[in-house]
């Protein structure tokens, strides 16, 4: 019995011996009960089996190629934990198929079988936040093969009505990604997602980055914040966020385990995945001064709780920051976008700022990665200098 991959799955075959009828199963010795079932015309079905009040029962898990082999192995692997608490997932799902499944019961599966063991907590609390917000009431109770293309459209109207272009196209594109799960799960035809043909609005790209003069005025809003006895984790962080070019949250949730000042690295897993944060100069010696203030705490931005981090995004001292330097409309997040920009000037190419900044690339091995890591350093060495030049540069040069 081999392990089911897609190569096993691809060179699967229906034996020409067992003759014109039936079918011939390829079990997978890893999960015991998931199957691979061909038969004479050439389909391939993933199966599950398992016993139920004395009985064997045989259950379709999907066809392939519609579901891949890594898909399938999740569904049966749900499926045989239910067999193994004493139910029929067969008999629920045609129960379930029978009696109409509605949008709220596709949720509540969705977020046991595959919200919780995929998503980072951050995005199963975002995901979970959106359900709430725009979809439960509208759609909740409205069986699965009623949603039409025309209900998308009214619930999208009316998201952007109460919240806006953002937040009504998250709708939809949460929507067409519940949808299409339900149809890998067999809930409703394959193809049939009436959320995908709804347009989105067309989303206005918001492009901030700071100014040679406002990069010298956040500079001294800074120190004047910190001399008036402001929050001096606080300026820390924005400095880190300026000079890294990171997210708010890969810079106010380190811990101190994932930091090494020695090598100046800070391997984090964060929204794309497990990353290394090489930092510059002084962005390593403004780490090494947490440190000394923080080192009690697991977290290198403790909250009121020192056990845990802090969570607040430093609302209140960045709108302090600007409120001094009397700059408008820059949200925290810019600093990135700003980063970005100065590297460019720079001359530094698209490719070796998207490493520096952590954007993911599907061709990107880790091999690579780390071929890449002294132009990485050297990245952002430059745009910490560039930047430090920026705000020390006096007015009229």
């Amino acid at each position: 019995m081999p392990r089911l991959t897609k190569t096993v799955v691809d060179e699967a075959v229906y034996p020409e011996e067992k003759g014109p009828k039936g079918y011939h199963v390829v079990w997978d010795e890893e999960l015991k009960g998931f199957g691979l079932r061909c038969n004479p015309v050439g389909s391939k079905t993933f199966v599950c089996k398992y016993r139920h009040q004395g009985r064997t029962r045989l259950m379709k898990v999907g066809r392939y190629p519609k579901l891949t082999v890594k898909q399938a192995r999740t569904l049966a692997r749900g499926y045989l934990l239910e067999a193994l608490q004493g139910r029929d997932p067969a008999a629920e799902r045609k129960r379930q198929r029978s009696r109409g499944v509605t949008l709220a019961d596709l949720w509540d599966r969705y977020l046991k079988d595959y919200a919780t063991p995929h998503y980072k907590p951050r995005t199963l609390k975002e995901a979970q936040g959106a359900w709430s917000r725009y979809l439960e009431s509208p759609l909740g109770r409205v069986r699965l093969e009623e949603i039409s293309r025309d209900s998308v459209a009214r619930l999208q109207a009316r998201v952007f009505a109460e919240s806006g272009r953002y937040a009504a196209n998250d709708a939809v594109k949460r929507l067409r990604r519940l949808l299409r799960q339900a149809a890998a799960w067999g809930l409703i035809p394959q193809g049939r997602n009436p959320a995908k043909g709804v347009k989105l609005y067309r989303e206005k790209l918001r492009e901030r980055f700071l100014s040679a003069d406002e990069h010298r005025r956040l500079h001294r809003a800074l120190e004047q914040f910190e001399a008036e006895g402001g929050d001096r984790d606080a300026t820390a962080a924005v400095r880190l966020l300026m000079w890294t070019g990171c997210r708010a949250r890969e810079i106010l949730g380190m811990a101190w385990e994932e930091v090494d000042l020695e090598s100046r690295r800070v391997r984090r897993e964060t929204k794309t995945g497990r990353r290394t944060i090489l930092l510059a100069e002084s962005a390593a010696s403004e780490v090494a001064k947490l440190r000394e203030r923080n080192g009690d705490s697991p977290f290198v931005f403790p909250g009121r709780n020192r056990a845990k981090a802090r969570n607040d995004y430093v609302k209140r001292s960045w709108a302090r920051i600007l409120e001094l330097a009397e700059i408008e409309d820059l949200r925290l997040h810019d600093l990135r976008h700003n980063a970005a920009t100065v590297a460019r000037r720079l001359g530094i190419s698209l490719k070796e700022v998207g490493d520096y900044l952590g954007h993911k690339r599907a061709a990107t091995t880790e091999f690579y990665a780390h071929g890449d890591e002294a132009v990485q350093r050297d990245v952002a060495q430059r745009v910490e200098a560039e930047i430090q030049r920026y705000a020390v540069e006096r007015a009229d040069s």
